[in-house]
């Protein structure tokens, strides 16, 4: 089951990051390309999936067979009911415009509407948008909204609220990059945006669904003097958003968002009454109470769990729904430290660990090597780069050359602190575990630092107040994106998920600019080639391994699950519960 496993989520990764790559320019390959396969953590190339992933007994495509989308013939999706997601983290507030990651994102696409969606496919979806188009030079694009749309107070979503929203996230948000082309926005009518581009973005239109930016209102948000520490981020009554549910309570105690269905959203009632989040750090717990029907959607990334879920007959498991993501996880180093700040080091780091073990035996052969910050599924990513194979006598050398030789005990002299997200433990604290000892057998003392939450942990990361984290960073379907963000100079700002290594390359940047502009897709692939093997040789972080992440949900209660390209992160609008 775990060789197909892999198959099938290779698929959808390959499939999904080539299909990103194809979606923003008419020049886009006409292949996912890839490196023969022959390695067991290598990602297959679409020639080398077999036809038929379910012809066998193992087939791991889904547990259960999924429950139809739509409803019989003869009735429509029933109205009403609760609906119940567990999320791992609580976050401290909903506005995915100044910040990254699914726990602001999750419940912020369900309060503010997006651009567009995206289905399974990779295909753009009208939302608030009804129609857009680019000019013949690929420096503007037109985009026609609604006209019926209205906010959560009644007034009216138009033109120059979509360009607040945009500026919103041009100023705040950690991917620099995303909106880094836009020039200006123009809303000559209250239903038309012109968004003016320095140059080609191939990835713009991801940059507008719902997992990267959200609709806000101006008169509400135009009169905060400080978005970030503002109470309309997460208070019921003073959020006033844009999208299918509004804010009815956010409990921090209990780990609880409750929202109500919007009755005047512009694309009708969701048929849900109420969407409720509940925090569940612990896949575990959150399996036992989708058993008692207590929580109805969750994802799984740990392998106990998935292999727990797998075998509940009342549940359904597939890898579908989070292709838009490309996580990696990685060990991210602050060269500011005086000890992570020397190459040297960084690479006896690298050399000291050995991946198979922890993508074999940790993690059951289910994640795929991973060289660079770029997906091994995507068609820009590079295998031939350096992959810091496991050899001690490579990292004792190294260590000796940056001036730590080893002492008759073997000891270096070193001691760094080593933090972990608190979440997703089988590919965090686990693995730190597992580091800590790696690193002992060359001589470097690594202690773990334990966050009780993940706003402590994004604390350290922020203010670069540790010398190595555990890091979970999406490549949000194209590099120019969820890339490029973490090596900027100008990205070096004390939010998370920005350029938190403080690693400063003029000449990488240069490489970067042009490829987030190059629309020819083979010169694309050839620059981000060199990026990877110029990142591999500095080693701001050590990568590691893919994360492989399943969606998860009560099979014969939940219709219409959110399997799209960015899963939970897009809206639950049309999800409809069994009555």
């Amino acid at each position: 089951m775990r060789n197909r496993m892999r198959l099938w989520l290779a698929l959808l990764a390959a499939l999904s990051l080539f299909a990103a790559s194809c979606s923003d320019s008419d020049d886009s390959d006409d292949s996912a390309g890839g490196d023969d396969p022959a390695p067991a953590t290598t990602e297959p190339t679409l020639d080398t999936i077999p036809e038929d992933l379910s012809g066998t007994d193992d087939s791991p495509t889904e547990t259960t067979a999924a429950p139809a989308t739509t409803a019989p013939m003869d009735e429509g999706p029933a109205m009403g009911g609760t609906l119940v997601v567990a999320q791992g983290t609580l976050p401290p507030h909903f506005n995915g415009n100044i910040a990254s990651g699914t726990p602001p994102n999750t419940v912020g696409a369900q309060l503010f509407a997006s651009l567009l969606l995206y289905d399974g496919d990779w295909n753009a979806q009208p939302y608030l948008a009804e129609s857009w188009e680019f000019s013949d030079d690929a420096l503007t694009l037109t985009i026609t909204i609604r006209d019926n749309a209205v906010f959560h107070d009644g007034e009216p979503i138009e033109s120059h609220d979509v360009a607040f929203s945009l500026n919103m996230a041009k100023e705040n948000h950690p991917f620099k990059p995303m909106f880094g082309s836009v020039t200006s926005v123009d809303t000559p009518d209250p239903t038309t945006v012109v968004i003016n581009l320095s140059q080609p973005h191939p990835a713009i239109l991801i940059a507008l669904g719902p997992g990267l930016l959200k609709i806000f209102p101006e008169h509400v948000y135009g009169e905060v003097e400080n978005i970030r520490d503002c109470t309309c981020n997460n208070t019921p009554g003073d959020l006033v958003g844009s999208g299918p549910f509004t804010l009815e309570e956010f409990d921090t105690t209990n780990g609880i968002v409750r929202m109500a269905a919007f009755e005047d959203f512009f694309l009708g009632r969701a048929y849900v009454d109420e969407l409720v989040m509940v925090t569940r750090p612990a896949a575990n717990e959150a399996l036992t109470e989708m058993e008692n029907g207590e929580i109805h959607v969750a994802n799984v990334q740990g392998v106990a769990d998935l292999e727990r879920a797998s075998s509940i007959d009342s549940l359904t498991v597939t890898p579908r729904g989070f292709e838009g993501i490309g996580a990696v996880v990685s060990v991210q180093f602050n060269v500011e430290h005086e000890i992570t700040g020397i190459k040297e080091v960084r690479q006896a780091i690298a050399y000291a660990i050995d991946k198979d073990f922890i993508i074999n035996e940790l993690h059951s052969g289910l994640p795929f090597r991973a060289k660079s910050p770029i997906h091994p599924g995507s068609p820009y990513y590079d295998d031939s780069i350096e992959g810091y194979e496991l050899d001690l006598a490579k990292s004792a050398e190294l260590l000796d050359a940056a001036g730590f030789p080893a002492d008759g005990s073997g000891d270096r002299g070193i001691t760094l602190t080593l933090d972990a997200i608190p979440a997703a433990n089988d590919y965090q604290s686990v693995v730190a575990e597992y580091i800590k000892s790696a690193l002992s057998e060359v001589g470097i003392n690594v202690e773990l630092r334990s966050s009780p939450d993940f706003g402590t942990w994004a604390g350290y990361l922020a203010g670069r107040q540790y010398s190595m984290t555990m890091q979970i960073l999406f490549m949000w379907a194209d590099p120019i994106i969820g890339v490029h963000r973490s090596f900027l100079e100008a990205n070096i700002q004390p939010i998370p998920f920005a350029n938190n290594s403080a690693y400063i390359n003029p000449e990488l940047e240069a490489k970067m600019n042009t490829a987030g502009a190059e629309q020819d897709q083979a010169a694309r692939t050839a620059l981000y080639a060199e990026i990877q093997a110029e990142l591999a040789d500095d080693l701001p972080f050590h990568w590691i391994e893919t994360l492989p992440t399943n969606q998860v949900y009560i099979t014969d209660l939940v219709n219409n699950p959110p399997l799209t390209i960015w899963g939970n992160m897009s809206p639950m609008h049309e999800v409809w519960l069994t009555q």
